[in-house]
């Protein structure tokens, strides 16, 4: 399902404030295909907290997280790729970055 840049960023509004989401602590990008990125980055699919939603298209994806790293005060991740899936998780010790 695609979601539109307004709906992943209330989504993900929703889920870093359920997991009492501490600013600096989350990173926030936009990839191709954010399951390989996340796997990429260390995070457990049991244990870690992390979210990812299609957008519409790349521009609402970069929108959205553009808007996200501002409101939740979170890192950016690695250097933007083109891509329409927005993906967030709290970073810990065994992650990367």
């Amino acid at each position: 399902m695609r979601y539109s840049g307004k709906e992943i960023i209330d989504r993900i509004e929703a889920h870093f404030k359920k997991r009492r989401g501490k600013p600096g602590k989350w990173l926030v990008a936009v990839a191709p295909d954010a399951r390989t990125r996340l796997r990429a980055h260390g995070v457990q699919k049991k244990g870690d907290y992390w979210i990812y939603m299609r957008a519409s298209s790349p521009a609402a994806a970069k929108e959205a997280r553009d808007r996200l790293l501002k409101s939740l005060g979170a890192v950016e991740g690695p250097q933007p790729e083109p891509g329409d899936c927005v993906y967030a998780y709290q970073r810990s010790s065994h992650t990367k970055p």
